[in-house]
């Protein structure tokens, strides 16, 4: 698809496929400006054994508002790739995921900015929830802020071990329970974070939600049952903790995790 500018409101762009094959890809460039808004979804999943497509897009501003942006997979096959081409990312209410709640393994999530990369109440994924492992998440822009319980996640549900997340930045902000996590949920190990702002990095702040629970903005590679925590390593020249966290307990029988601050 290409052209200036591409408004999707309450729609679909979808390149799915539910038998045995692998799904196919969607390729969006727009020279101005693209909105995908009121719950619409742009989507190369799988519901079969195949695995799940792509999903390119690159435009110079791009808003996406409570809607949905997928290469996940269902079955044995493992989730697809995005791959985001920006000079300026809003997100609001947003999903951007990859994941496998199958046996294969989470997907790839990539994201370059040449500006800035603004979220809110967001979830980028790439999430196993069976046998296979977390996916992979990268992200790089000057400014990357997180608001308001975004979350970025390569976390395990199952007996794969946590992703990999991948974030260079010049300044990163975590506000109010905003995480970036590896976690493992069951009996992989946590994975990995490698952080890396030139300029500074400000976590602070949780989000409380309706039942008064508190999330608390920070980066985590957790594990809750069997396996051993995860590895976390940030450089920046100037980090704060303002009610924030850095963590990789290991809650179960396995380990804590390794944290390396330069």
């Amino acid at each position: 698809i290409r052209g200036s500018k591409f408004v999707i409101s309450n729609g679909w762009v979808l390149a799915d496929t539910f038998g045995n094959s692998d799904a196919k890809g969607i390729d969006i460039k727009m020279s101005d400006e693209i909105l995908i808004s009121n719950n619409s979804y742009v989507t190369s999943e799988t519901i079969g054994n195949g695995d799940a497509g792509y999903i390119l897009i690159d435009t110079p501003v791009m808003t996406i508002d409570y809607s949905t942006i997928s290469t996940n997979t269902s079955n044995s096959g493992d989730a697809g790739y995005i791959k985001l081409n920006v000079v300026d990312l809003n997100l609001i209410d947003t999903l951007i995921k990859s994941d496998s709640r199958g046996s294969g393994e989470g997907g790839a999530i990539i994201i370059t900015a040449a500006g800035s990369i603004l979220s809110s109440y967001s979830h980028i994924s790439t999430e196993a929830f069976s046998t296979g492992p977390g996916g992979y998440i990268s992200i790089k822009a000057p400014t990357l802020d997180m608001d308001n319980f975004t979350l970025i996640t390569a976390n395990t549900f199952g007996d794969g071990d946590g992703g990999y997340v991948k974030v260079e930045a010049g300044t990163i902000s975590l506000q109010n329970g905003s995480q970036i996590n590896t976690l493992s949920r069951s009996a992989g190990d946590g994975g990995s974070l490698n952080i890396n702002a030139s300029e500074s990095i400000t976590v602070s702040c949780y989000y409380t939600n309706a039942q008064g629970t508190k999330y608390y903005s920070g980066f985590y590679g957790d594990t809750d049952n069997l396996g051993e925590g995860g590895f976390i390593h940030i450089t920046t020249p100037s980090l704060l903790l303002d009610n924030g966290r850095i963590s990789t307990t290991a809650w179960g029988n396995g380990n804590a995790g390794f944290i390396n601050l330069d």
